[in-house]
């Protein structure tokens, strides 16, 4: 349900600019909370790792790395795969790189 007002809001379609900056607020957080839940119940309840606690402090830090790598990902145009490098050409297409 929240995809859908996140892709609502995103193409415009909800009525308004202040409902659509609630809703994406709304979303943010009740994704935040999900987020926060599952990693106590995995550290705590399927780990049953005994410093959960000290290390929750880590997934948004974890999160920010990963978007970081994401991003960084768009500016080169060399690939490694499987141990060789390729080379991505206008179009989409990959070349051996030399």
């Amino acid at each position: 349900m929240s995809s859908v007002l996140l892709a609502l809001a995103a193409f415009g379609l909800v009525p308004s600019t202040v409902f659509a900056g609630m809703v994406l607020v709304a979303v943010r957080r009740y994704l935040r909370k999900r987020r926060l839940a599952l990693s106590i119940a995995v550290g705590r309840l399927v780990v049953c790792d005994p410093s959960w606690f000290g290390l929750l402090v880590l997934y948004p830090l974890r999160d920010l790395m990963g978007f970081g790598l994401w991003g960084a990902s768009y500016l080169g145009s060399r690939i490694l795969w499987r141990g060789r490098i390729f080379q991505l050409l206008p179009g989409g297409k990959m070349r051996a790189a030399e």
